[in-house]
């Protein structure tokens, strides 16, 4: 934990039924988040992600020119947030200490002004609501980025939409569609671009496959998703 770096993508696998189900889409990977420092008097090391749920007690990140209690009021019913990872995971224990949790950190090292960029970034989205199109959901399974087609939305966002966004901005992902990427999917691009495993957070192990059944689930995405891809690629490989 005290390892940790600005930029560390950092992956989690939940033991809940909805976590499992979402595994089998994503290589046993059901949430993720990006390690960042947010503009504040301490300086502190962040979790930012995007989560269905209101922050645990009153530890969160507070944005200049908001207060305690309309951030508070804001993400009452969860949405993008910062929050330290180590009392996320604490809260969350109980679903968590038997997933995983391993960090993944980018290379190069990411330079100030790529910092910068996903830092204005996170200021334009904190305190947006959690993904409210569930078909932007089932997008991201597909992995084709058909949302610009029909339920694209740009005031929720899931939690790897929000990390695709962030190194897109740092020009570390190509410029696909955000909401088109699943967790492991981010993991697989930032690794296949020189990322290193850094390995897993003490007490926890590494995300692996949630059951046998992800194989099949990952191969009928696999069809799906060429087929889709042969009506509509989405959209350009370039990197950002």
């Amino acid at each position: 934990m005290a390892s940790l770096r600005e930029g560390d993508f950092v992956l989690l696998a939940s033991t809940n039924l909805e976590g499992r189900l979402i595994g089998c889409f994503s290589r046993g990977v059901s949430h993720c988040g990006v390690m960042l420092r947010l503009p504040g008097p301490d300086g502190r090391l962040w979790f930012v992600h995007s989560y269905p749920d209101a922050p645990e007690g009153t530890d969160f990140y507070v944005p200049p020119g908001m207060s305690a209690f309309r951030a508070k009021f804001e993400l009452s019913a969860g949405g993008v947030r910062a929050v330290p990872l180590d009392k996320f995971l604490s809260a969350h224990a109980n679903i968590y200490s038997g997933g995983g949790c391993e960090v993944v950190r980018p290379a190069p090292p990411f330079d100030e002004a790529q910092l910068e960029a996903m830092r204005a970034l996170v200021a334009i989205h904190y305190a947006k609501a959690f993904e409210t199109n569930s078909w932007q959901l089932i997008n991201s399974c597909l992995g084709c980025g058909l949302s610009s087609w029909c339920c694209a939305t740009n005031d929720s966002y899931f939690c790897s939409e929000l990390a695709a966004e962030m190194y897109q901005a740092a020009g570390r992902l190509p410029k696909l569609e955000a909401s088109a990427y699943s967790p492991a999917e981010v993991a697989e691009s930032l690794l296949g671009a020189g990322a290193e495993r850094v390995g897993a957070i003490d007490g926890y192990s590494a995300p692996g496959n949630c059951c046998a059944l992800c194989s099949l689930c990952q191969s009928c995405c696999f069809v799906v998703s060429c087929f889709a891809c042969a009506v509509g690629p989405r959209g350009s490989t370039e990197t950002a």
